[in-house]
């Protein structure tokens, strides 16, 4: 038991979740069709902070819930031959809940098990989550980039505003499809694709 016990002290020093850099979003200057291009951009960016900010609640709230359970188990193994105060100590382990295979982890070798998929889970979704952040960051770019050259080659004013409008619903498509990934699969979820 005490190479048990030693390992869960190990998961015990699981550092807390880093903060998320959010991105700096700049006040919009331009005028005209590049104003209606530059207000998707920004509206892009303000997106990608809110769910930052949110995937950031969530890996906080299950380190936390992993932390409870170690805690918990290591309140168990502590009880040694003392019956009655490991009976206390498991009656006080909260569920694992979360709908994988592991609900009804019972014993510590499960829950060993459950702690590690469950942090490898976080760690790779909100990785996942950083990839799609970058890669729809730099389609923007792309997009505002083209847009500007764009300006640069058409001197009709209403071709311009024309494709403003359908430049930044695509900017548009790429905040909504960021945002259903953090909303429907968040971190820990092992369901969050790759990009």
């Amino acid at each position: 038991m005490n190479a048990i016990r030693s390992y869960l002290k190990g998961l015990q020093q699981t550092p807390f979740p880093p903060m998320a850099e959010t991105y700096d979003v700049p006040e919009v200057t331009s005028d005209g069709p590049l104003r209606v291009v530059d207000m998707a951009a920004r509206g892009y960016l303000q997106a990608v902070n809110v769910v930052l900010s949110s995937d950031q609640l969530v890996a906080m709230r299950q380190w936390g819930e992993r932390m409870i359970r170690i805690n918990a188990w290591l309140d168990v193994l502590d009880a040694g031959d003392d019956v009655d105060r490991a009976a206390a100590a498991m009656a006080a382990l909260p569920d694992v809940g979360d709908g994988t295979e592991y609900d009804s982890a019972t014993t510590v070798f499960d829950e060993i098990q459950a702690l590690a998929v469950s942090q490898r889970k976080c760690d790779a979704d909100r990785a996942s989550l950083r990839e799609a952040i970058a890669f729809y960051l730099a389609a923007v770019d792309r997009t505002v980039a083209g847009f500007t050259g764009f300006l640069q080659s058409c001197d009709d004013v209403g071709e311009q505003l024309r494709h403003a409008v359908e430049v930044a619903r695509r900017i548009d498509g790429y905040r909504r499809r960021l945002s259903d990934i953090q909303k429907n699969s968040e971190a820990g979820s092992g369901t969050r694709p790759v990009v």
